[in-house]
């Protein structure tokens, strides 16, 4: 699925990928819950896994700030609810 954010076509990344998203969930799930996003900047960093929560504005709020510049590029993501946090690790 990788989906490339290009330097110079946006003004926030943040927003960027928030909206992006949103239009994703519209489109095929319209269920919105919190997401682990993984993530990349073109920087050298290599993938981040980041919580991104809904917010009541219906859009998505990064718990960390993770752009460094550069391209981003969203590899996927999953909802948090669909983490099976009872198994031992």
């Amino acid at each position: 699925m990788p989906v490339i954010f290009k330097k110079g076509e946006f003004d926030n990344a943040y927003i960027t990928v928030s909206d992006y998203l949103m239009e994703y969930f519209y489109k095929y799930d319209r269920y919105l819950d919190d997401l682990i996003v993984f993530l990349s900047t073109d920087n050298g960093k290599t993938i981040d896994k980041e919580i991104a929560t809904v917010e009541p504005d219906c859009t998505y709020c990064f718990e960390n700030d993770w752009y460094e510049g550069g391209d981003v590029t969203l590899y996927g993501f999953t909802r948090v609810s669909d983490v099976d946090m009872g198994k031992e690790f």
